[in-house]
């Protein structure tokens, strides 16, 4: 890894939201330890919203004259409380003396509404990681913020080692506005890289032939990455597979890729490769729309 003195008056993340959930998965320590050191590498301060579950008390008649339905909620939202505090108490414990400014805020939210108190902090940061545990809400949260808060989204799985590494960043190219978004929002990790693959995908969709890869390796030189370009084709596979089966033979340790969705009405539909990396990420997958 690159010395940071090297990058210092380049970094330009210095404001790090971190999305933590006490509910239904307690974000891990591993993946809580990592965020803080990339904090750390980048030089941010870290604000880290822990994510509260809020059950209402029920006020309808039923509920009130059996009791039972009150107390479970109310003993419902005890728990939610406890669980909150334990996630501030590891964040603290871990961050305690070695990592940069850290403030905690609780977001309150609803079971499937968690986005809506994020979105706001999020606009307000320079990068925005989202925890990826195996949970539906994880992955509707983690589409809400790529397509609503018009900053780059890291997305960390609960299997992301601690201290983390950046050796080997691969770069996913297909000439596109969102991948040329992506590059230019990983530019502070890809300083840090001792390695960075570009890799451009062939045989799955027509690529936008006036960004080549020879040409944006040249544009990335200028900056001071030095990078391997590499095409490749899916040989008629699914790309995220290909790419994923990439990232898994070069020993990958960053994705940085842009994110595809198809607006319906109000929501984002997400494209095939974006997909495949939102709901399965094995690495660590830094997005950009």
């Amino acid at each position: 890894m690159r010395k940071a003195a090297c990058a210092l008056e380049l970094l330009v993340i210095k404001n790090i939201l971190l999305q933590l959930s006490p509910y239904p998965i307690r974000t891990p320590d591993n993946v809580i330890s990592a965020s803080l050191e990339i904090a750390k590498m980048l030089g941010s301060k870290v604000t880290a919203a822990v994510c509260q579950i809020e059950l209402p008390i029920p006020s309808n008649f039923l509920a009130t004259t059996t009791g039972d339905i009150s107390a479970a909620v109310a003993e419902a939202r005890r728990d939610a409380e406890i669980a909150a505090q334990e996630v501030k108490d590891v964040l603290t414990r871990l961050g305690e003396g070695s990592y940069p400014q850290i403030e905690t805020i609780t977001l309150e939210r609803f079971a499937d509404a968690q986005s809506s108190g994020l979105m706001g902090h999020a606009r307000l940061s320079d990068l925005v990681i989202v925890p990826t545990a195996p949970h539906g809400a994880t992955h509707d949260l983690a589409q809400d913020l790529v397509f609503g808060c018009g900053r780059p989204v890291l997305l960390l799985p609960n299997n992301v080692a601690s201290p983390i590494s950046l050796a080997v960043v691969v770069v996913a190219w297909d000439g596109s506005r969102v991948a040329a978004r992506a590059i230019s929002d990983a530019l502070p990790f890809l300083r840090f890289a001792q390695t960075v693959q570009l890799v451009e995908v062939t045989g799955d969709k027509p690529l936008d032939g006036s960004g080549s890869i020879v040409a944006l390796r040249e544009q990335l030189l200028s900056h001071d990455v030095h990078a391997v370009a590499e095409t490749i084709s899916s040989e008629g596979n699914d790309a995220g597979e290909v790419l994923a089966a990439y990232c898994t033979c070069h020993h990958a340790d960053l994705l940085v890729m842009g994110a595809y969705g198809h607006s319906r009405i109000r929501d984002f539909v997400l494209g095939g490769v974006t997909k495949h990396f939102v709901t399965d990420a094995l690495l660590p997958v830094l997005l950009s729309h």
